[in-house]
C-alpha cells in the first residue's frame, strides 16, 4: 500500500512537470514563429498564453494547501486558456476551395451557461479551443492541427473529472471511496491528462525539431528535467 502510495504520488507530481515543460515548449515555438513573422499577433499571444498555462502548471504540482495561491493559480491558467481561445478566434480560417461559407460560431456564447466554478472553467476552455482547433480540421485546411484537437480534448475531459473531487466529503461510502485521492477517479483523470499531454508533445515535437536552437534548449530541458524526477524517485 505505501509503495502504491509512493508510486502514485509520484506520477502525479511528474504528470504535472511533464505538462509544464509540454505548455513552455508549445510557447516557445509559437514565441519563435512570432519572431519570424510579428504582423501574427495571435502566434505571440498563443506564446504568452501557453507559457501562462506552463507557469500555473508548474506552481500547482507544489500542491500547495492555501486557498487563495490555489485560486491564483487557476486564475492564471483560464487567463492562459482565454489568450490561446481569443488568438485561435483572430487567426484566419483556411477554408476549402469551393467551400459554402458557412456562419463564424463564437464558443464564447457557451460561456454564461458554464458553473461560475474556476476548475469547471478552465476544462470547458480546454474543450472549447479542442473545438476550435477540430472546426479548423474538419471545415478547413488545417490537418496539421488534428493532434492538438485531439490533445486538448483529453485534456479537457481531465480537467472536468476534478470537478467531481468537491464531493469527496460525501456521506455515501461507495462515492467517498470513488473520490477518494489515489482513487479509481483520481487514476482515470490522470491517465486522461497523461495522453493529452503525451499527444500534445509529440505534435509539438515535430515543430521543435526542425528548429535547431530551440531543439537544443528544450533537449536541453527535458534532460534536466528527466535527471531531476530520477534522482526524486
Amino acid at each position: 500500500m505505501l509503495i502504491s502510495l509512493l508510486f502514485s504520488t509520484t506520477f502525479h507530481f511528474a504528470l504535472l512537470l511533464l505538462a509544464a515543460f509540454v505548455f513552455f515548449s508549445a510557447g516557445l515555438l509559437y514565441l519563435d514563429s512570432w519572431q519570424l513573422n510579428k504582423k501574427r499577433k495571435s502566434l505571440l499571444m498563443q506564446g504568452f498564453g501557453f507559457i501562462l498555462v506552463a507557469t500555473a502548471t508548474i506552481i500547482s504540482a507544489a500542491n500547495l494547501s492555501i486557498p487563495l495561491v490555489n485560486t491564483a493559480i487557476q486564475i492564471a491558467k483560464i487567463t492562459g486558456l482565454v489568450i490561446i481561445l481569443c488568438s485561435l478566434l483572430q487567426e484566419p480560417f483556411l477554408r476549402k476551395p469551393k467551400h459554402v461559407i458557412l456562419r463564424t460560431f463564437y464558443p464564447f456564447i457557451l460561456l454564461p451557461i458554464l458553473p461560475y466554478v474556476l476548475l469547471p472553467l478552465s476544462g470547458a476552455l480546454l474543450l472549447l479551443i479542442s473545438f476550435t482547433y477540430a472546426r479548423r480540421v474538419t471545415e478547413g485546411m488545417e490537418r496539421q492541427l488534428k493532434l492538438p484537437a485531439i490533445a486538448m480534448l483529453f485534456l479537457g475531459l481531465a480537467e472536468l473529472l476534478n470537478t467531481f473531487f468537491f464531493w469527496q466529503d460525501t456521506t455515501s461510502v461507495y462515492w467517498s471511496q470513488m473520490l477518494a485521492q489515489f482513487g479509481l477517479i483520481w487514476n482515470v483523470q490522470g491517465i486522461l491528462q497523461a495522453v493529452g499531454i503525451i499527444i500534445f508533445g509529440m505534435w509539438i515535437w515535430g515543430y521543435i525539431r526542425f528548429r535547431l536552437q530551440l531543439q537544443l534548449f528544450v533537449m536541453t530541458v527535458a534532460l534536466s528535467l528527466a535527471i531531476f524526477l530520477t534522482t526524486t524517485v
